[in-house]
């Protein structure tokens, strides 16, 4: 989701910040602090941009540059590897709280009843997996710790500079355990699927 410009007529300023859009959101019981899911997008590296501004038929370009940090220590090499890790991150933090909205969504279709039970309780275990609630251990190396928390820790990590290799391996291991969850979620939300079908 890209920030929109203002529309006013007249003359009209906006800042870009320097990042991609914002991702997917918990939509379903967002937590109160906006800022705790807001998932921005990661920083662009520098290089040549082109912004365009588009009025009925009428268009027009232009190009600027964001020049790189005089003051970085750090090789276009790895500002590209650092770049490269911050989407992925990013674009795993979107995937994961597209599970939560599916899981929740697909928690609160189910009835109270005693036969949905087992499905709610398992909805709610994988949630666990996904989400902290606001209580034990917040470490990125804490392999129980929900992974939203150990995505959030590692995007800080390598938004202050290039991974190493163990940030690297830190992040296909979240990744693996995402991919896990997920396909845990998706077997019981279509066991559930069918459930409703069963009951309408």
């Amino acid at each position: 989701k890209d920030p929109v410009p203002p529309r006013r007529s007249g003359m009209n300023r906006f800042v870009w910040d320097g990042r991609h859009g914002h991702g997917i959101q918990i939509e379903i019981d967002p937590p109160e602090d906006e800022d705790a899911a807001a998932n921005p997008g990661p920083v662009v590296p520098p290089g040549r941009y082109t912004v365009r501004v588009e009025l009925g038929e009428h268009a027009a370009e232009v190009g600027f540059e964001i020049a790189a940090d005089p003051r970085s220590r750090y090789t276009p090499e790895q500002l590209a590897g650092q770049y490269q890790l911050a989407l992925r991150l990013w674009g795993m933090l979107s995937d994961l709280y597209d599970g939560v909205n599916r899981s929740r969504r697909a928690r609160y279709e189910l009835s109270e009843g005693e036969p949905d039970l087992q499905l709610r309780q398992e909805l709610e275990a994988i949630e666990s997996d996904l989400v902290a609630d606001g209580g034990g251990k917040r470490s990125i190396h804490v392999h129980r710790a929900a992974l939203d928390t150990r995505l959030v820790s590692l995007r800080q990590l390598v938004e202050t500079a290039p991974p190493n290799r163990p940030t690297v391996e830190l992040a296909d291991q979240v990744q693996a355990q995402l991919k896990q969850v997920l396909g845990r979620l998706s077997d019981v939300d279509e066991r559930a699927q069918q459930a409703r079908a069963r009951q309408d």
